[in-house]
């Protein structure tokens, strides 16, 4: 006898999902990063790839925070036990 397969999960989308909070940079990396969101908004792309841009723009700035604030810079090698080396 074949066991009933379970019931297919919950459909329900009533609630958007969960958005991670944006990553904090520093002032003048935000000022930086407000002004691209600006003129990003003047670029006739979908609003879908503009939340990508704005998203992935600030992942970036806040890595180039980081690296700076450890004494490396992008394109030199980063020091052992770097939060980088777990990519």
């Amino acid at each position: 006898m074949r066991r009933p397969s379970p019931p297919p999960a919950s459909r329900n989308r009533s609630t958007p999902p969960a958005r991670a909070r944006p990553v904090p940079l520093p002032p003048e990396l935000e000022a930086i990063h407000a002004d691209y969101i600006v003129t990003l908004d003047r670029v006739p792309v979908g609003e879908n790839t503009r939340r990508v841009y704005a998203s992935r723009t600030r992942q970036h700035f806040a890595w180039f925070a980081d690296a700076i604030d450890i004494g490396t810079s992008p394109g030199r090698s980063m020091p052992s036990g770097s939060v980088c080396r777990a990519w």
